[in-house]
């Protein structure tokens, strides 16, 4: 008896210490808090990221359907959530260009290098945002689109990756019939974190200096199969700007040795044509004293260019 007793005491600290692995529970305030791990979600199986683009900047999510859905065999034993990776600086952006890689689908290209990244690249690189729904708050439903559903009355969670820890933010308390007011609570949180970045990268960069050669101007004129464009880029102490047809938008420059890097100043990570992504949207890149100048829209519509494309761009036009 005395044994078997031993043996069900064993067992059941096996039971609390695995619920503990992932979650950790303690009383503050006679309150119980329950502090989550979400560690294990920011590479989760198939689950990878996609790029989306708002008017305040780029980031990654899993929310391309329902985000990482609560499924205890599939090894999510929490509840349902939604990962958000919103660059810390856009020089990320920067240091893993590689034109000689490029592919028709641009932004494609960062999905696929975000999705190699480790946890701790990830970590290191990114601001990590999860919003959550904890399964007591889901009911199954097995034969729907979704496995599961929101209870009537339910709440989300929000959790940062900050300082080596989980913290939560916020929490959203409604209804099921305000699902609507749930988005806009997210896409408001995500939006202004975003605009905040997007303050701060350009307050940065737009202290930092670029070499006297940068100043001057830059055209190029395209032979596209349909008709011809041209494009002029204009860059002096005072103002960087770019006059694209009926497009004239202001750029702000950042220098990396023989290549400046322009950003939209007034929609980092939002395209200027439907929607496109351009981070950056232009590149300038010095190699014996001769121009190449690469743009996203040339890369998207290379095929239609009968000009040759060299390794670092389109050679400038004299």
């Amino acid at each position: 008896m005395y044994q078997a007793l031993k043996k069900v005491l064993f067992i059941s600290l096996l039971i609390v210490a695995y619920s503990c692995k992932n979650k950790q529970e303690k009383n503050i305030d006679d309150k119980l808090i329950i502090e989550y791990n979400f560690d294990k979600f920011i590479k989760f199986k198939n689950h990878d990221y996609i790029y989306k683009t708002n008017e305040n900047g780029g980031f990654f999510t899993t929310s391309y359907d329902y985000g990482i859905t609560y499924d205890p065999k599939g090894g999510n034993d929490f509840g349902n959530l939604v990962t958000y990776l919103i660059p810390k600086d856009f020089l990320f952006f920067k240091n893993n260009l590689d034109f000689k890689e490029f592919n028709d689908t641009y932004h494609h290209n960062w999905e696929k290098i975000i999705n190699k990244m480790s946890v701790k690249e990830i970590k290191e690189y990114f601001d990590i945002y999860v919003f959550f729904i904890d399964k007591k708050y889901l009911i199954p439903t097995p034969n729907a689109d979704s496995p599961n559903k929101e209870k009537d009355k339910h709440d989300i969670d929000l959790y940062q990756y900050k300082d080596n820890k989980w913290l939560k933010l916020d929490t959203y308390s409604g209804l099921k019939e305000e699902n609507s007011n749930q988005y806009e609570w997210k896409d408001n949180y995500i939006q202004k974190v975003c605009k905040k970045k997007q303050e701060q990268f350009f307050n940065s960069i737009s202290k930092l200096k670029i070499d006297d050669f940068w100043y001057r101007s830059y055209y190029k004129l395209f032979d596209y199969l349909e008709y011809n464009c041209d494009y002029e880029i204009i860059i002096d102490k005072n103002e960087c700007s770019l006059i694209d047809r009926s497009l004239n938008d202001i750029l702000v420059p950042y220098q990396s040795k023989d290549t400046l890097f322009l950003f939209h100043k007034k929609s980092l990570g939002m395209g200027a044509y439907n929607g496109e992504v351009n981070l950056p949207d232009i590149v300038i890149t010095k190699v014996n004293n001769l121009y190449y100048i690469q743009k996203q829209s040339f890369l998207k519509n290379r095929e239609n260019i009968k000009e040759k494309v060299y390794d670092y761009g389109y050679l400038e036009d004299k």
